[in-house]
């Protein structure tokens, strides 16, 4: 009696893993090539917006600043003014009252 032996050969599967990691190599770069370039693009030009975009913002915000510290400042300047005006006004008054207290003792 014969015994039917089974001896796949080793290089056969070994062979087909190479051809399909081939074909999807393949497949990788052509699909690069037709839609990734397009995609790399637009993500690219997207990119570009929203840097301009946010350029503009942030100018936006500085000029705001730069309003506010102007704004700021003149506000404080008002404030000491007003409170240089006030210790002027309270010298005057103690100045009249000592006038006048003066002037109701000399009576």
């Amino acid at each position: 009696m014969k015994r039917i032996a089974f001896n796949p050969s080793l290089t056969m599967p070994i062979i087909d893993i190479i051809v399909a990691i081939i074909l999807m190599a393949g497949t990788g770069y052509f699909w690069f090539h037709t839609k990734g370039e397009a995609r790399l693009a637009e993500a690219h030009n997207d990119l570009a917006e929203a840097e301009a975009q946010n350029a503009a913002k942030l100018q936006g915000t500085l000029d705001k600043q730069v309003e506010a510290e102007d704004e700021l400042a003149t506000a404080q300047q008002t404030r000491e003014d007003k409170a240089q005006y006030v210790q002027f006004l309270l010298d005057r008054i103690e100045i009249e009252n000592e006038t006048i207290r003066e002037a109701k003792e000399s009576d």
